[in-house]
């Protein structure tokens, strides 16, 4: 059996706790002849309970502000990993839209990093078709996606570039990873560089 976080065993505990004294009220009221006594424990019991679900509640709202400062240091270190990488990097959604660029993608798009974020892959593209199976086979379980697609830059010229596709994270893949690499002499070879970026990107993000 799957053990929940402290928060969801809690939440679970107290709705148990907090029901069964609401059942104990509707019988002490149903009760023809009224008892005092009964009806001062329940309101102790009630005020302790109070007491105690305030206390828990504190406790798990320190739980997640731990929780939200570790996932933004997760972020952070994504996301010097990702502009570290020594080649031009984007990732995108399902649908082919950058929700993120580094600095070479940037300067080989001829945009600002920040002003690609928001922007589909896809007008950049000089072969469409070719783009458009890419995006089909985008790999979801691991794996990699690979093709040669000519693309054309904001005020440049034409060029080929050579693309790996893989997930950004090995858990649910909703982004993905694109390693753009101009064909031209000296490149650096795809698999060796990119893939291996990727590979590290994907264990920090999925740690």
């Amino acid at each position: 059996m799957s053990q929940g976080s402290p928060i969801s065993d809690s939440l679970r505990r107290w709705t148990w706790t907090v029901g069964q004294l609401r059942a104990r009220a509707q019988r002490v009221t149903r009760r023809t002849t009224s008892d005092p006594v009964a009806s001062e424990a329940l309101a102790d019991e009630a005020l302790e309970l109070c007491s105690n679900l305030l206390v828990e509640l504190a406790g798990a709202e320190a739980e997640i502000k731990k929780l939200r400062e570790a996932l933004q240091h997760e972020r952070e270190d994504a996301d010097g990993l990702f502009e570290g990488i020594p080649i031009a990097s984007v990732a995108t959604d399902a649908a082919g839209v950058i929700t993120a660029a580094n600095r070479r993608a940037a300067s080989l798009l001829n945009f600002s990093a920040r002003h690609l974020v928001g922007k589909p892959l896809l007008p950049f593209t000089q072969d469409r078709q070719a783009f458009l199976g890419l995006l089909r086979s985008l790999p979801r379980d691991g794996g990699t996606s690979q093709r040669s697609i000519s693309i054309r830059p904001r005020e440049h010229r034409t060029m080929t570039v050579d693309i790996a596709v893989v997930p950004r994270t090995t858990r649910n893949a909703s982004e993905w990873l694109w390693f753009l690499t101009p064909e031209v002499p000296g490149a650096r070879t795809l698999e060796s560089d990119s893939l291996a970026a990727a590979a590290d990107m994907a264990s920090q993000r999925s740690a």
